[in-house]
């Protein structure tokens, strides 16, 4: 199962809940679905802090050629050469 499959999962388990607890009063319809955008945002957070837990950076020598000018998307400054 990927994360496309969990999240569709979620959101189906939670727009079932949801009219059954706007007909016992519980919630509005409003308050449901922002409850819903609200844990599918927390949730997709989540699984992003997850999957780039414990990653490193990798050096720009091993990330690029050395032979081919690199642009700073900030400052716009361009590299050249193996002195990266």
């Amino acid at each position: 199962m990927n994360l496309d499959m969990a999240m569709q999962l979620v959101r189906y388990v939670l727009l079932s809940i949801g009219p059954i607890l706007v007909s016992r009063g519980f919630t509005t319809d409003d308050q449901w679905q922002l409850i819903i955008g609200a844990t599918v945002s927390v949730l997709t957070a989540l699984w992003g802090v997850y999957v780039n837990w414990g990653s490193t950076k990798v050096p720009d020598a091993h990330a690029v050629r050395a032979d081919v000018p690199t642009v700073s998307p900030i400052t716009g400054s361009v590299k050249e050469g193996p002195g990266l």
